[in-house]
């Protein structure tokens, strides 16, 4: 196999790891989720709504600021920076 197949591979494989966990994702966020929080919780539907809402909201917003990153600063230096944002985001909710 030679390297460039062998990308091309592996992209594709990405792609495919990527559309499967967006699509449980989406799937359980737009199915299990709200009718676990309706029905066994006992919120609100509107509530339910406006939570999936902001999510995407949320989730639309920080796409579009990692793509900039992403086109604006080197892996290199982004990855451990974000990593350690994300860390430290989790520490504060602990």
């Amino acid at each position: 196999m030679s390297g460039r197949s062998a990308f091309k591979f592996s992209t594709l494989t990405l792609f495919t790891v990527l559309f499967c966990t967006e699509f449980v994702r989406s799937a359980f966020l737009f199915s299990f989720l709200p009718n676990f929080a309706v029905n066994e919780s006992g919120q609100t539907v509107a509530l339910v709504g406006l939570a999936v809402s902001l999510h995407y909201t949320a989730d639309t917003l920080i796409k579009c600021v990692a793509g900039y990153l992403l086109d604006r600063f080197s892996l290199r230096w982004l990855l451990p920076v974000t990593f350690v944002l994300m860390l430290s985001g989790l520490a504060a909710v602990l």
